[in-house]
């Protein structure tokens, strides 16, 4: 009995012997998975997953730029020029002043110039320098024979002050009603200083016609040479479009006004 065992338990021996001989990994060249033996070791074949790094961009500040805001210059309404004047109290400082000659081919009354000025965006006005005065009377000269006629004038800004609307010669030739004190500018953006210096000669006479004084002005071209009236101030009627002493001289005829206005 002893020894039956003791056989059964050699070809025991000898068989897991012949197992292990023929079991893959061992002596057969082949390793086995690690699953057969624990999982721990790893596969030879097996790479590791490669750990990447996510580098954020750096940012760059944000600089907001304020940018002031810009002033524009005032500019005269289309159609209208400016000159430039130098303030003073008596223009209420008025730097520029924009203006426009409004023309037509029939002779208007002096009292319907500023509605005329009104409805072109302006109100009658007077001349206040020299270049002005050559500004308006080459264009003037231009209108004037674009109508065919040889000479003629536009309404400008004045009135008579009423302490000289008078047919007393003693009055009107006293010293209170002269070239610089005679009249007033009713429009305020003008010095009355350099137009009281380019009266036409002899001027301003204070004609009078039955019940009507010249009370008003106009600036005349009149090439003639006749009493110096060109590129001159002359005082007028308000209320006639022809002088009534002299109604076929078109010298004293208005074929339009002078305007002004402020600048926007």
């Amino acid at each position: 009995m002893r020894s039956s065992i003791l056989i059964a338990f050699g070809l025991v021996v000898a068989l897991s012997s012949v197992e292990a001989i023929f079991r893959p990994g061992y002596g057969g060249g082949y390793r086995p998975p690690s699953s057969y033996h624990g999982g721990h070791s790893e596969d030879c074949t097996t790479k590791k997953p490669v750990e990447t790094t996510s580098t954020a961009a750096p940012t760059t500040p944000t600089t907001t730029t304020t940018v002031a805001p810009t002033t524009r210059a005032p500019q005269c309404p289309t159609g209208f020029t400016g000159f430039t004047r130098q303030p003073a109290a008596d223009n209420d400082f008025t730097g520029l002043w924009c203006m426009k000659g409004v023309y037509q081919k029939d002779p208007i009354k002096v009292n319907d110039a500023n509605a005329l000025c009104k409805a072109n965006g302006g109100e009658l006005t007077m001349i206040g320098g020299m270049a002005e005065q050559a500004h308006f009377g080459n264009e003037l000269r231009a209108k004037i024979l674009e109508f065919g006629w040889p000479s003629g004038a536009v309404a400008v800004d004045g009135k008579r002050i009423p302490a000289c609307v008078s047919k007393d010669s003693a009055v009107l030739d006293s010293e209170a009603c002269g070239p610089t004190k005679a009249f007033v500018l009713t429009q305020k953006n003008t010095s009355p200083a350099f137009a009281w210096t380019i009266w036409a000669d002899k001027e301003p006479s204070a004609n009078n016609w039955t019940y009507d004084i010249e009370e008003c002005i106009q600036f005349t071209w009149d090439p003639s040479g006749k009493e110096a009236r060109n590129l001159k101030l002359n005082d007028i009627y308000c209320n006639m479009e022809k002088a009534p002493n002299d109604p076929e001289n078109v010298a004293f005829w208005n074929f339009g006004a002078i305007c002004g206005t402020l600048p926007v």
